[in-house]
């Protein structure tokens, strides 16, 4: 990784847009009124079939360069061609329906230039209703979050441009379209750090075009996400461990109502946290996946005996209040 920019560095914005005419105005506005000006924007109108690209070409300022697919190609190849044209040491990403908020290039660039082990910076946004969603901070939390869900909102990123070098001409694999972030994120992690500004600097419309990623995702791609980033993680499970961790905690294959897999899950799980013990991890398992595992289990009364054998096993007092009362809302037989 290179070291702090000497000089202002050039950011190159890359924005896919896809019918998008609603709302790409007001997303191209909050580019261009940054405070942060040393950049140029690379707009990939992705085969379009409504006023999205006349609504481009009324902008007039000679940092924007608009490219035109003649048909819809899908994202990843609108974004593996703003890539590949870009020209910043660092490249920022932006979403059509989305608005940047008018420092958040000054705060990603600096905080950049004054880290140079970053080499990802995202931010903590804001949906359209107002809620705001926090994306962990930490590097090694987001070690570990990966293994759960996408640990940035893609178009808050800033990435440095000698860091996808490699992968220039195709940064985002086709392979994996709809979770084309988490797969840059879970290849890039074992690279670089991570880091998240833990302040507000995008407003996203969740609803609209943009998929907010900050989710589990059910697709057998992310079950072989999930596979590889557990093997990263945990090189001493066994294929077959792997396998099984990776579709439970993906809840393609839920845990069945019994006994035996629901103790397997918890020792493999358990059998990682003895074998790590970072605070990291120990946040990653107790705040996102004990209470879903909580949920799958046959009895309640094993969970909180679980709790009380494993220190990682921890949850809050609502938590365990809903643990208890669980077999009667939902018709069980604890």
């Amino acid at each position: 990784m290179k070291g702090p920019f000497i000089q202002t560095p050039l950011v190159s914005v890359v924005m896919p847009v896809f019918n998008a005419e609603r709302y790409v105005e007001k997303a191209v506005k909050s580019i261009l009124q940054q405070t942060y000006s040393n950049f140029e924007f690379i707009i990939v109108n992705d085969g379009s079939t409504d006023g999205s690209l006349n609504r481009l070409q009324q902008f007039t300022d000679n940092r924007i360069q608009v490219i035109s697919f003649d048909q819809n190609r899908g994202i990843v190849s609108a974004l593996n061609k703003g890539i590949e044209v870009a020209k910043g040491s660092l490249i920022a990403r932006m979403d059509a329906d989305d608005e940047s908020h008018i420092e958040r290039l000054q705060y990603q660039v600096d905080y950049l230039m004054n880290h140079p082990e970053v080499g990802v910076c995202g931010t903590w946004f804001k949906l359209h209703t107002g809620k705001i969603i926090q994306p962990p901070q930490s590097h090694e939390l987001m070690r570990y979050e990966l293994i759960n869900r996408s640990v940035f909102h893609h178009a808050s990123v800033m990435m440095r441009s000698d860091l996808i070098a490699p992968y220039k001409s195709q940064l985002y694999n086709p392979d994996f379209e709809f979770t084309e972030d988490l797969e840059l994120w879970m290849r890039l992690v074992k690279q670089t750090t991570f880091a998240n500004l833990n302040r507000v600097l995008l407003t996203v419309r969740a609803n609209q075009g943009t998929h907010v990623k900050y989710r589990h995702v059910s697709s057998e791609h992310n079950v072989i996400l999930k596979q590889q980033h557990l093997e990263y993680l945990f090189p001493f499970l066994l294929p077959e461990e792997v396998v099984f961790l990776a579709k439970q905690l993906n809840r393609i294959e839920p845990l069945k109502s019994n006994r035996q897999d629901f103790v397997r899950f918890t020792q493999l799980l358990h059998q990682c946290w003895t074998n790590n013990k970072y605070p990291a991890l120990f946040s990653a398992l107790s705040s996102a996946i004990w209470f879903k595992l909580a949920s799958n289990a046959p009895q309640s009364f094993l969970w909180l005996s679980i709790c009380k054998t494993y220190p990682f096993a921890t949850t809050s007092i609502w938590q365990k209040g809903w643990l208890l009362i669980k077999p009667i809302a939902r018709r069980f037989k604890v």
